[in-house]
């Protein structure tokens, strides 16, 4: 039974302006813009057909405002897919692909993806795979795909229980990210992504940690922050577009915690990726004081937020299942588990060789 399914388009709905914070992102600049760029972009980009993909949740609380901005501009065709991480695999891939060709669409075609990261790490290989590449824009509508998967050009799906194992780099042509959106999701959401966003500041800055440290978990202090972490993570990615040297600091806490994700979703017990991360990170900064000279102090500091902050996501799993889900990790090389650790706040040291031994050591207490 096919789980994609192709839309017609809803009737429009009233959109509250909240707050007109907004930004555009392309690989030379951040400038202020709104959704209402995507007029002038498909006015001077003549594509053949135009498909906007959504899950259930963005179908439900984002499509309307896509629709107010350009019902009078474009046609377009929606396709949905089920909300949730477990719509990133090749079922999902090979349905939607099928759905543009029943929709005739080419190779002039344009995909936008319309939600939250894996919304945009799907549609983005979607897109770029699709007779060898179609154009896709970017319109993440949570913090964490704004802040972290919609920038940098990296597109996948995942193979069971194992994430982003096949994808592409492939850039968008057009990233809005609209803080808005913020006002839709719950708080655990906001907090998914605020995780990513403390670790662009560990990896780069005491002043940007030193004000997520002090933020609170609501939609407005999130929209604050935005912006400094997408330049954190545009500019790292403009000196290392392909992640063969520093780009792989952005993988701060995702060794350990993109296993612990994985086994969550093999147990049925789904936790979102952002507090996995922050556990992964709790685990990455005991790895750094007993490895790199990471101070002491500021380990038990920021451990101590992460553990309050995300108190109720803390890993049940042994350490050897993890261990076996972390060979697996595409930053390995040569058998050895990779990992991005500090030597201090702002100063990442990127493969770092971990034992079974010393992550084993790293766990006890977490």
């Amino acid at each position: 039974m096919s789980l994609v399914q192709i839309l017609v388009a809803p009737h429009k709905k009233s959109w509250i302006l909240i707050r007109l914070f907004l930004f555009y992102i392309s690989m030379e600049s951040v400038t202020s813009r709104s959704l209402s760029a995507l007029a002038p972009f498909f006015n001077s980009n003549t594509y053949t057909s135009v498909f906007v993909l959504v899950d259930e949740n963005t179908h439900s609380h984002c499509l309307s405002a896509f629709h107010l901005a350009l019902d009078d501009c474009i046609e377009f065709e929606v396709l949905e897919v089920p909300a949730g991480e477990d719509s990133k695999n090749i079922e999902i891939c090979s349905q939607l692909w099928q759905a543009l060709i029943d929709l005739k669409a080419d190779r002039n075609s344009c995909l936008v993806c319309l939600g939250g990261g894996m919304i945009t790490d799907l549609g983005g290989f979607i897109a770029s795979t699709f007779k060898r590449g179609i154009d896709f824009i970017h319109i993440p509508t949570t913090a964490l795909a704004m802040v972290d998967a919609s920038i940098g050009g990296k597109t996948g799906i995942n193979l069971a229980h194992l994430k982003n194992q096949v994808g592409t780099f492939a850039l968008p042509k057009l990233i809005i990210a609209d803080p808005r959106w913020l006002v839709t999701l719950p708080v655990s959401e906001l907090r998914s992504g605020f995780s990513e966003m403390l670790k662009h500041a560990l990896i780069s800055s005491k002043s940007y940690l030193q004000l997520c440290l002090k933020a609170e978990l609501n939609s407005e202090s999130i929209a604050n922050l935005i912006e400094e972490s997408m330049k954190i993570k545009s500019d790292i990615v403009q000196q290392d577009p392909k992640e063969k040297g520093i780009r792989k600091a952005l993988n701060f806490g995702h060794t350990a915690g993109h296993a612990f994700e994985s086994l969550s979703h093999v147990n049925k017990e789904p936790e979102l990726h952002g507090d996995a991360i922050a556990w992964g990170m709790r685990v990455a900064l005991k790895l750094s004081a007993s490895k790199c000279g990471f101070p002491v102090e500021e380990l038990q500091r920021i451990d101590g937020f992460l553990k309050t902050t995300y108190a109720n996501h803390t890993c049940r799993y042994e350490a050897n299942d993890l261990w076996e889900i972390m060979l697996a990790d595409k930053k390995n090389e040569n058998g050895e588990v990779k990992f991005v650790l500090l030597k201090a706040i702002g100063t990442p040291v990127i493969n770092q060789t971990v034992t079974i031994e010393e992550f084993q050591a790293a766990l006890l207490g977490l």
